[in-house]
């Protein structure tokens, strides 16, 4: 099977889909990383079924870190009406900066990133994780309960990175045997 670089029917690259995962609505990137966390469990079972058993634990731990991320996320997502901010997230893709970068729900979404080879995954994680941090320190001096939840965020996002890392380091040394 030849993996996609590229997410289908996504107009940008995985860079500006990680702006545009970190720039919607905090509950709809929770429910995009819990369906990323739900695609490993799916695959981790299929991985186990092919006697790959080292790759389907990796898999388990991947989608532990996502269904955090999106635990966070949540978290954010309550804690934003009692700040003292003017926050206006888009609630989905569809109408992030008015663009029509892809025409689907953020469940879609999830199913075609799912896709990618997981190099490609894991670096999408990376970007987003990077896009977190640059939006806390946008809230530096200005709300720190914020600043603070989106660092979690970030950091949540860095150890999908890592678990993710994990995940394509096996492969290499499965497509290499």
């Amino acid at each position: 099977m030849k993996y996609p670089t590229t997410v289908e029917k996504y107009d940008g690259s995985l860079d500006e889909l990680a702006i545009d995962v970190v720039g919607i609505h905090p509950a709809n990137a929770a429910v995009f990383s819990k369906f990323l966390g739900d695609n490993m469990l799916e695959q981790s079972e299929k991985d186990y079924a092919d006697k790959k058993p080292n790759l389907s634990t990796r898999l388990v731990l991947a989608a532990e870190q996502f269904y955090a991320l999106a635990n966070q996320l949540n978290e954010l997502q309550l804690f934003l009406p009692r700040a003292n901010i003017d926050v206006d997230f888009p609630n989905d893709l569809l109408n992030y900066k008015k663009t029509k970068k892809y025409p689907g729900t953020t469940k879609d979404l999830a199913h075609d990133v799912d896709i990618l080879l997981y190099y490609h995954y894991m670096n999408l994680i990376g970007a987003i994780s990077s896009e977190y941090e640059l939006f806390a320190e946008s809230f530096e001096g200005k709300d720190q309960g914020i600043q603070t939840r989106l660092e979690l965020i970030a950091m949540n996002a860095r150890a999908a990175h890592s678990r993710m890392a994990d995940v394509w380091n096996l492969c290499e040394k499965y497509m290499q045997n």
